[in-house]
C-alpha cells in the first residue's frame, strides 16, 4: 500500500540520469541560444544608435573596419562626431541602468515567482520578455523610429523577468532541483524523507517544468 501511495514520489535511478542527461543538456542549449540572441540584439542596438547620431550630425556612418576614415574629417565635422559620440553614449548609459537596475529587482522577484508557482511559469515571463526585447528593437532599426525608443525594449526586458541574470538563475535552480530529486536504490526500498522534503521535490521534478 505504501509503495502504491507514494509511487509518484519515487523514481528509479535509470530515470534520474535519463532526466539528468536529457534535460541539463537541453537547459544548456537553450541557455546559450538565449544568451547569443540577447548579445546580438544589443549589439545591434548599440550600433543603431551610433548609426542615428552620426547621421543626425549630418556625418556618414562608418564600420568599425572603417573607422579610421573618421580621423579624415574636417575639425568642424569632428567637434560634431564628438557631439554624436557624447550622445550615443548617454543615451547607452540610461539604457544599461534602466536594464540593470530594475533587472535586479525583477530577479529577486521572479526567485520567490519561481519558489511559489513554478519553473514553467517564470521561464514564460523570462522569455515572453526577452521576445519583447529583441522583437521591438527590431521593428525600431527596421522603421528607423526616435532614437530614444531604445529605451522601451531594454524596460520592458527589465519588467519581464529581469534579463539574462534572472534566465542563468532559472536554469541554475532547475539543475540543482534535478540534482537534489530524491532516488531509490532498489524496487523494495522505501524513499524515506521529512513531509516537507517530500511535498517540495519528491515526484515533482519529473519534467523540464520543474513544477
Amino acid at each position: 500500500t505504501f509503495l502504491l501511495n507514494t509511487s509518484p514520489l519515487i523514481m528509479t535511478d535509470s530515470k534520474e540520469k535519463s532526466l539528468k542527461f536529457s534535460v541539463i543538456p537541453l537547459l544548456v542549449i537553450m541557455a546559450v541560444t538565449l544568451y547569443v540572441a540577447v548579445e546580438l540584439n544589443l549589439f545591434i542596438s548599440d550600433q543603431y544608435v551610433f548609426y542615428s547620431a552620426v547621421t543626425k550630425h549630418g556625418l556618414p556612418y562608418f564600420t568599425r573596419k572603417e573607422g579610421q576614415r573618421y580621423e579624415n574629417l574636417s575639425d568642424d565635422d569632428k567637434h560634431k562626431l564628438k557631439l554624436a559620440q557624447k550622445e550615443s553614449a548617454t543615451l547607452e548609459a540610461v539604457s544599461n541602468s534602466v536594464r540593470i537596475t530594475l533587472g535586479l529587482i525583477t530577479t529577486l522577484l521572479m526567485g520567490y515567482l519561481s519558489d511559489r508557482y513554478g519553473r514553467r511559469v517564470v521561464f514564460g515571463i523570462l522569455l515572453l520578455g526577452e521576445t519583447f526585447h529583441i522583437g521591438i528593437t527590431s521593428l525600431i532599426v527596421l522603421l528607423k523610429l526616435n532614437l530614444w525608443m531604445i529605451l522601451l525594449p531594454g524596460f520592458l526586458e527589465a519588467v519581464f523577468g529581469g534579463g539574462l541574470l534572472s534566465i542563468f538563475a532559472q536554469v541554475a535552480a532547475i539543475v540543482v532541483d534535478i540534482c537534489q530529486a530524491p532516488t531509490i536504490e532498489s524496487g523494495n526500498e522505501k524513499c524515506i524523507k521529512t513531509k516537507q522534503s517530500s511535498d517540495r521535490y519528491c515526484g515533482h521534478y519529473l519534467h523540464f517544468s520543474m513544477e
